[in-house]
C-alpha cells in the first residue's frame, strides 16, 4: 500500500470517528460531564483528520505514490472500517447506552486505527521536515499579502464596516 492510499483510507476513517463521536455528543447531551468529553473527542479526531488530508495536500502526488506502507495493508483498513461501520449500527440501537459508548471508543481507540495513524506519521516524519518547510514560507507570504493590501485600503473605505456591507457570515 502507498502512502496516498494510506492518507485517503485514514482521513475518511478520521471522518467517522469524529462523526461517531458528535454523535455520542448529541445523545448523551443530558449528561454535560460526558457530553463535553465526547464533543472534545469529536474535535480531537476531526483535528487528526484535518491534519492528514494537510498532509495528504501537501506531499507531492508522485513522493505519495512511491513511498510504500510495507506494515500497513488493505486488509488492516477493511478490518478497521468494519468495525467502525458496525460500531455504527450499534450506536443507532434504542438499546445503545452510555456505558456501550464508552466500551465501543475503547474499542476503536485500541483497534488497528492507532497502528495505522502511528504508521503514516513515522513515514511522514522526514517528508513533514519538508511540509513545515512550506508551512513557514506560506505564513510569512500571508503575512507580507495582509500588509500589502491593507497598506492600499483607501481612507475613504478605513472606517467601513461590516454591518455597512449588509454580509453576515456569523448570525447574532
Amino acid at each position: 500500500m502507498n502512502l496516498r492510499e494510506a492518507l485517503i483510507r485514514q482521513i475518511e476513517i478520521e471522518h467517522k470517528l469524529s462523526l461517531l463521536y458528535r454523535h455520542f455528543f448529541l445523545v448523551f447531551r443530558a449528561y454535560p460531564a460526558y457530553n463535553t468529553f465526547w464533543m472534545e473527542m469529536s474535535n480531537d479526531e476531526a483535528g487528526h483528520e484535518n491534519l492528514l488530508r494537510t498532509l495528504l495536500d501537501v506531499v507531492d502526488d508522485r513522493t505519495a505514490v512511491e513511498t510504500d506502507l510495507p506494515n500497513l495493508s488493505v486488509e488492516m483498513f477493511e478490518r478497521l472500517e468494519t468495525l467502525l461501520s458496525n460500531s455504527v449500527l450499534e450506536s443507532k440501537s434504542p438499546k445503545f447506552y452510555l456505558r456501550k459508548a464508552f466500551d465501543t471508543a475503547v474499542k476503536l481507540e485500541s483497534s488497528e486505527a492507532e497502528i495505522i495513524y502511528e504508521n503514516i506519521l513515522e513515514t511522514l516524519d522526514p517528508i513533514f521536515d519538508r511540509a513545515l518547510t512550506h508551512f513557514i514560507a506560506d505564513n510569512l507570504n500571508h503575512k507580507e499579502q495582509l500588509r500589502a493590501i491593507g497598506e492600499s485600503i483607501p481612507p475613504a473605505l478605513e472606517e467601513v464596516g461590516c454591518n455597512d456591507t449588509g454580509h453576515f457570515l456569523f448570525p447574532n
